[in-house]
């Protein structure tokens, strides 16, 4: 899931990654807006989020930085 104010270029990074990752590993992630445990990526100060499932929605912030 998408935070309202996050730019679009962190929706497009983030989505590659994910295809990468769907791809090159046994990670399956998927848009579900509906799930309780999800990653809400947002556009951020800085690069973070917690490690590991925390079986809820997770922040993940991406800063300009994180944008390699």
């Amino acid at each position: 899931q998408y935070c309202e104010y996050s730019a679009e270029n962190v929706k497009n990074i983030f989505k590659k990654a994910t295809e990468a990752w769907s791809k090159n590993t046994c990670l399956d992630i998927r848009e579900n807006a509906n799930a309780q445990a999800k990653i809400v990526v947002a556009k951020g100060p800085g690069c973070m989020s917690s490690l590991g499932m925390q079986g809820n929605a997770q922040g993940l912030m991406m800063g300009d930085k994180c944008m390699t």
